[in-house]
């Protein structure tokens, strides 16, 4: 490129759509990424319809609306799913993430994000099951 070429004025700009952007706006997702065999990062985007669920859950329950994070563990599929995380969430709707530690690596785990009762959890919306990675050499 010549310096008259770098003087010449510039095209009109134009905005480049992102092929993701728009294609789930407005739908309910919850990610979760390990980080290490010891923790993972979950994100998440709530839509105000699956709030307003929520809300009306809570109502009817009597209570009020209260966030958690539960991370869930099994061996492989057809194990039995134990829950080894639970973090409470103050603004979910803001479409956050957030780290969580985890007790044990290996097998697979998922989160999920729900509203909490007590000790109980109503499940609103869960991601899929990812691999966690060994502390050690894969055998």
């Amino acid at each position: 490129m010549s310096s008259l070429e770098r003087l010449a004025p510039v095209p009109e700009a134009r905005p480049v759509e992102s092929p993701l952007r728009g294609r789930r706006y407005g739908a309910d997702r919850l990610y979760l990424l390990p980080r290490d065999p010891r923790s993972v990062f979950a994100a998440w985007e709530l839509s105000p319809s699956l709030h307003a669920r929520a809300v009306e859950i809570a109502r009817s329950r009597s209570a009020s609306v209260r966030y958690v994070l539960a991370i869930e563990r099994r061996d492989g599929e057809g194990s039995p799913e134990i829950p080894i995380a639970v973090v409470g969430i103050p603004d979910a709707v803001a479409g956050e993430g957030w780290y969580v530690s985890i007790a044990r690596s290996g097998g697979e785990c998922r989160a999920v994000l729900g509203l909490a009762f007590g000790r109980a959890i109503e499940p609103l919306i869960r991601s899929r099951w990812v691999p966690i990675p060994p502390e050690g050499p894969c055998p």
